[in-house]
């Protein structure tokens, strides 16, 4: 029997909305049950409890967990992923640029990043910003104090430091010796509060389920993934609804 292309149509169809049918299944349970999971949010008072998984908190956070630190004398100095300088665990400023050594030079707490010198008091207060305008040389490779001498190093040249008028001298001293700051393991009593701070609170389950069921706790990708789904709801529904009225006979009284 030679079929038609309307036959021919109807198998197709009817072969492919089964097979998208199992594979729309999945999606189907997930969103029916994060919505009566949230149809049923403020019975459960799940707009009020947080979900304090640690590594939610961090996907939530973007991750920023990473952390940059240098001993300084009885002082550390800190950097996160984002910029942010931390003294002793607390935010204090911020810096353009990667941090790349810390010291304790006479009364002033000195944080080198890559094109600005940050000078900080015993207390931790912001005193200065010193950048390429004060005629700093820049990009800086390293911080250290030699023979009470302040010394700044970029790339292989050398450059001593004198902090009453700010000013920057190259030295052809050998400095062989000099042990420039080196990154440290920050200790636990900074380190865990910081990590705590940098990871946030958390997040409630209400707004937990909210973003597994709009595809938004994947971000973009999730969200057109949640669309590709609804897109294929529509089509099983017509293909359904085409494949059901055209079965032949259907409408013969």
């Amino acid at each position: 029997m030679v079929r038609t292309k309307r036959q021919i149509l109807r198998v197709f169809l009817l072969r492919w909305h089964r097979r998208f049918g199992v594979v729309l299944s999945i999606c189907l349970f997930w969103l029916a049950a994060t919505g009566i999971a949230l149809n049923h949010s403020v019975d459960m008072e799940m707009d009020h409890t947080s979900v304090g998984w640690n590594w939610l908190r961090s996907w939530y956070s973007g991750g920023e967990t990473e952390v940059k630190s240098f001993d300084a004398g009885a002082h550390w100095i800190s950097q996160t992923e984002s910029g942010y300088l931390y003294v002793n665990g607390v935010e204090n400023t911020s810096c353009d640029s990667s941090l790349v050594g810390a010291i304790n030079f006479q009364d002033l707490l000195i944080a080198a990043c890559a094109n600005s010198l940050v000078l900080l008091n015993q207390n931790g207060q912001l005193l200065e910003h010193v950048d390429s305008l004060y005629g700093l040389p820049t990009p800086l490779t390293g911080i250290a104090v030699f023979e009470d001498v302040l010394l700044i190093e970029q790339s292989k040249n050398i450059w001593q430091v004198d902090t009453d008028n700010m000013s920057f001298v190259e030295t052809t001293d050998s400095v062989n010796a000099v042990k420039w700051s080196q990154p440290n393991l920050l200790p636990t009593e900074y380190a865990e509060p910081m990590h705590d701070e940098l990871m946030g609170p958390g997040v409630s389950w209400e707004r937990l389920v909210l973003d597994l069921h709009s595809g938004q706790f994947f971000g973009f990708k999730g969200r057109l993934l949640t669309d590709f789904f609804a897109f294929g709801l529509i089509l099983l529904a017509f293909s359904g609804v085409w494949v059901w009225s055209s079965k032949p006979g259907r409408w013969k009284s």
